[in-house]
């Protein structure tokens, strides 16, 4: 998996909002190339879901969550929010994620498990 190391944040998976006539599998591919580097293949990405996040001082959140299958990584774009990208695999990823509780530790189970099941490497 692609971690992006989002400067003053830590690593992540490339996220972001969606930009006015953006549609969010756009999005998707926008944010993973431009925190990541990462060239995703368009016919391999799936939605695999919605969940709200709710941030103290800040409006809630409808976040939609894909996979897709990575094929290939470029240089981060300059003037990215992330300062690299990191491959890890899925258990590392509690240990460095810069925020890990419930949510995130399901929908990462369910997002690996979709990703098994598609036989897909690497999202």
């Amino acid at each position: 998996m692609a971690l992006a190391d989002i400067r003053d944040r830590g690593y992540c998976i490339p996220s972001g909002k969606i930009e006015e006539g953006e549609e969010p599998l756009q999005a998707m591919v926008r944010e993973a190339y431009e925190e990541t580097g990462a060239r995703l293949d368009i016919g391999r990405m799936r939605s695999i879901g919605w969940y709200r996040l709710e941030a103290a001082g800040r409006e809630d959140r409808i976040c939609p969550v894909f996979v897709a299958q990575v094929d290939g990584f470029s240089e981060i774009p300059e003037g990215s929010e992330s300062v690299g990208v990191r491959l890890a695999e899925m258990s590392e990823v509690p240990g460095i994620y810069f925020f890990w509780d419930e949510l995130v530790e399901a929908v990462f189970g369910y997002a690996f498990g979709v990703q098994a099941s598609s036989g897909w490497h690497g999202f």
